[in-house]
């Protein structure tokens, strides 16, 4: 299946052969001891499947600094429909105040290579958000 083949090509570009899926559409993953990476198959009725790519950030360490409320502001407005992007981006904001970026794309336009790009693009977008 195209999904598990392109997880586990990504797995083994960033060391980490070991990366399969949860429960067959999942994938999750902690890099840099702050993002969280989420990676799933998903099919909403009457749509061809989709990879939702998230990350998210929260307040981890106590050297950050910063009020969750005012970067979930940001967010939303970086992901405002009036602003251009490469990929199409939401977000949102976990029960425990985490910060979440996604990205949806077809499955038949997500390689390796785009994957790596879409993940590369939400953490530079989050990681703006945070040192703003």
């Amino acid at each position: 299946m195209l999904f598990e083949s392109v997880v586990e090509e990504f797995g083994k570009r960033i060391g980490l052969p070991e990366l399969t899926p949860q429960n067959g559409n999942v994938v999750r993953f902690v890099f840099d001891d702050t993002v969280s990476v989420t990676i799933e198959r998903c099919q909403p009725q009457k749509m061809a499947p989709l990879f939702g790519i998230s990350i998210s950030m929260g307040q981890m360490e106590p050297q950050v600094q910063c009020d969750v409320d005012v970067l979930h502001e940001k967010v939303l407005k970086l992901v405002h429909y009036n602003t251009p992007h490469r990929y199409p981006l939401s977000c949102g904001k976990t029960g425990s105040g985490m910060l979440v970026l996604s990205a949806l794309l077809p499955e038949e336009e997500c390689t390796v290579d785009v994957l790596e790009h879409v993940l590369m693009y939400l953490d530079e977008n989050l990681r703006t958000l945070f040192a703003a």
